[in-house]
């Protein structure tokens, strides 16, 4: 008798039904609450690498082609073909486009639900336990990134259904004896079309067909091998003759023009902190169960995706988003539910001297279940990496949206900024910008990349980042006089303070955010219009920032802006307001409309005021990275003027804000 034989048909159906529907509330208010209201209205809208797909999706829509800017240069800024296709089925539907984002979420939901679905009947198969089925789910459908990515209008979503489902279909044939179905090949060639870096997982699959089906070998590898190799050769031969170019602008940018040995040093510090941030132990369980299971294909081939999507993150140098938590990326969350499977697997192994036997009443099954359900509690805390009861605090606000989603706030911003634009300048005025996604989307105008992902010249500089501590994919090479001197676009809605970009004749005319808005002083005409437009950005921001502001800032609802600013007025300039300020777990920053204050959360709540204060007349540029943890990294990386190099500095968790602040002062003091 199978595994599944041995529970109940109705059990089998109602509880991954029941699952679904649980977390497809939470995933709801979710969505709910990556939207906003600007003006009245309210906007849907996706993570920011999502929205530039969003844009090319948009324009084909239209009829203008696969461009970043209608009727301008094709240059392929995305990585996912398919997903792109239908985002512009989406829109072609007629949805509004404050409204295309939420179908994108909904999609994404109703895909991680079905991944859930079929993890669920992969761990039925695997250990017959209904029990340790949901806990595989529920693990995989409540990890944070892969929610994030999934409901934030990644292809994320779309790479684990196809993966699991075809696993799923490959499992049910082995364990029946059965001949591999052809819609496995066929999930195969729709997985290299999301996205050609699905050829390792799907090569992976492949791999597992030709080991437990033997007397199909030469039927597997021919038709798996045509599948896979005609998607392949059909993307390819799309791209050449569409955009001219053998691989995607974005690939260019991400992995050329950098050595090997800085992205695998990076790619293997960043899995470092990501097993350092659930533990080593809980990391290497599942491996060594998934070792101990090699001949169980419901275990080791859902199981064996993990390592492979792990291996292709330290290539790949990992994400940009390691910050955020020091979770899965979004190249590792993918394998993540076949880790959770194997996860779930090892604790029912080590639970079985204390289930009851068959022999025994059903009630002296509760104990071990209820024991069970604590220990995947448990497990599902410190996947997440939470240790200490603060942590659990901050992390339990994000699963129940007392603090917003990632870049919420930044999308909103974005989007007054888009809304402000397109009402106060001419239908002409082309908009440089460093997020490509939303704020473009939007504009529905031409704009210029200045991080080159949808530009070809940008894309193909050599990085300005060779230290593997410095070096954050996509987001390593610009070249102002390129982007500002020659192309000379009227406005400029930067992430870095505004002196880099005064010396090519801009003018910061507004702040919302973390964003600069700066027009140029050679066409006057659009300055005064921008300085005439009312309201201006920041005030429609304003009223998204009032109603949120406790969610906004994080983890400390007692220090608020206006707290902040009426402490801070003895070290304030008369007339100097703080333009924005962003609550961390240990540490603060402030930006004035003069200099950028740093300051110690601890002291803060003892009223002890002590900072640094730097004027953005002395800052050439500056990133400032946090992760919203109790147990976290920061980096800084300030450029003085005079200084050729960066002071670059990881704040690492045994560091204190107070001593981090010290050596930027002694730094700051070296120079004069």
């Amino acid at each position: 008798m199978s595994p599944v034989e041995q529970v109940h048909p109705r059990s089998a159906i109602t509880t991954p039904a029941i699952l679904i529907l649980l977390f497809s509330l939470w995933a709801c208010g979710y969505i709910w609450n990556t939207s906003f209201a600007i003006e009245g209205q309210r906007y849907f809208c996706l993570f920011d690498d999502a929205m530039v797909s969003m844009r090319y999706a948009h324009n084909l829509a239209l009829g203008e082609g696969l461009a970043w800017n209608a009727g301008g240069e094709r240059v392929e800024g995305f990585t996912n073909p398919l997903w792109v296709l239908v985002m512009a089925l989406v829109h072609l539907s007629g949805v509004p486009m404050a409204w295309a984002s939420l179908a994108i979420q909904l999609l994404g939901l109703t895909l991680l639900a079905g991944s859930m679905g079929c993890l669920f009947r992969i761990a039925l198969l695997a250990t017959g336990s209904t029990v340790c089925a949901s806990g595989s789910a529920l693990l995989a459908a409540f990890y944070l990134p892969l929610a994030t990515w999934s409901l934030q209008g990644m292809e994320v979503s779309l790479q684990a259904f196809l993966i699991y489902f075809a696993a799923l279909h490959l499992i049910k044939a082995s364990l029946s004896e059965a001949p591999v179905p052809k819609i496995f090949y066929g999930l195969l060639a729709c997985g290299i079309l999301v996205r050609m870096d699905m050829i390792l997982p799907c090569g992976a699959l492949l791999l597992c067909a030709l080991c437990y089906f033997p007397k199909e070998r030469q039927s597997i590898l021919i038709q798996g091998g045509v599948s896979i190799l005609l998607a392949l050769a059909g993307l390819t031969l799309f791209r050449w003759w569409y955009f001219g170019e053998l691989l995607p602008n974005t690939f260019y940018l991400k992995s050329c023009g950098i050595p090997f040995s800085t992205k695998l040093c990076r790619g293997l510090l960043v899995t470092q902190d990501f097993i350092e941030n659930m533990g080593w132990i809980l990391f290497a369980v599942p491996l060594f169960f998934l070792l101990c299971s090699c001949r169980s294909p419901a275990f080791t081939i859902p199981g064996l995706i993990f390592p492979i999507q792990l291996l292709y993150s330290i290539l790949a140098g990992g994400d940009a988003w390691e910050w955020w938590g020091h979770y899965a990326n979004r190249y590792v969350c993918v394998g993540m539910p076949g880790f959770f499977l194997l996860l779930t697997g090892a604790l029912h192994r080590m639970m079985r001297p204390w289930n009851p036997g068959p022999e025994e009443q059903s009630k002296s099954r509760i104990p071990a279940r209820i024991g069970f359900i604590g220990m995947l509690f448990i497990t599902w805390l410190a996947v997440h990496g939470v240790a200490t009861l603060e942590g659990c605090r901050a992390f339990l606000q994000q699963m129940t949206f007392r603090t917003l989603p990632l870049h919420v706030a930044d999308n909103a911003a974005n989007v007054a900024a888009a809304v402000w634009l397109k009402r106060a300048t001419p239908p002409e005025t082309v908009l440089a910008v460093h997020w490509a996604g939303a704020l473009p989307y939007f504009y529905e105008r031409k704009c210029i990349d200045l991080l080159g992902k949808n530009d070809r010249v940008i894309a193909h500089l050599p990085s300005r980042m060779t230290d593997a501590h410095a070096w954050i994919p996509g987001h390593d090479r610009w070249d102002y006089n390129y982007s500002l001197g020659e192309l000379n676009p009227p406005v400029v809605v930067s992430t870095t303070p505004p002196r880099p970009l005064e010396e090519y004749g801009y003018r910061l005319v507004d702040q919302v955010n973390n964003f600069f808005i700066l027009a140029s002083g050679k066409k006057p005409e659009i300055e005064k219009e921008l300085e005439a437009g009312s309201p201006r950005a920041s005030e429609l921001y304003r009223e998204f920032a009032r109603r949120n502001e406790s969610r906004i800032r994080g983890y400390l609802p007692r220090l608020t802006l206006s707290s902040l600013e009426q402490d801070l007025e003895p070290w304030l300039n008369p007339g100097e307001a703080l333009m924005d300020a962003t609550i961390l777990v240990r540490d603060v920053y402030v930006f004035t409309s003069q200099r950028l204050l740093l300051l110690d959360r601890q002291k803060i709540l003892d009223r002890n005021y002590e900072m640094v204060s730097i004027p953005f007349a002395d800052i050439l540029d500056f990133t400032i990275e946090e992760t919203h943890r109790d147990d976290f990294t920061t980096r800084l990386k300030i450029t003085l003027a005079g200084q050729k190099e960066p002071w670059i500095k990881d704040i690492r968790r045994h560091e204190t804000a107070a001593e981090i602040f010290q050596k930027l002062n002694r730094f700051i003091h070296k120079q004069g």
